[in-house]
């Protein structure tokens, strides 16, 4: 999560959806998920995937700033959680072994997950 934490604030400029495929991305970057996924507050879960009314929750994140990643708060910590402009938190939950989620950064590296890899949460 380091490359990405160095990498903020990345403005988000563009939120698609493609069933099952969340896309958020701006000028020279991208991330790109497949798994489960939640949008919280700081006291509060406000949506998450497949929850009526996604689509419209996520699409108020266009504007806002990724002003840091941190990663889950469960082990193994695998995972990003992004911590948005509003104080909302972006947490994605990996599923699966194989590429769960990608990220392209303004500068390399482009980051693949690999939750099976034991050298992945390092």
């Amino acid at each position: 999560m380091n490359h990405m934490s160095a990498a903020c604030p990345l403005r988000i400029e563009r939120v698609e959806w493609h069933d099952p495929q969340l896309t958020i991305g701006g000028t020279n970057w991208s991330f790109n998920t497949i798994v489960p996924w939640r949008l919280l507050s700081p006291d509060r879960l406000i949506t998450g995937t497949y929850d009526e009314g996604f689509e419209m929750a996520v699409q108020e994140l266009v504007g806002l700033t990724i002003t840091g990643c941190s990663s889950s708060r469960h082990a193994p910590q695998i995972d990003p959680c992004f911590i948005l402009s509003n104080g909302q938190q972006l947490e994605v939950f990996s599923t699966c072994a194989l590429e769960p989620w990608t990220m392209k950064l303004p500068k390399p590296p482009i980051l693949i997950a690999s939750p099976s890899d034991p050298d992945w949460g390092e």
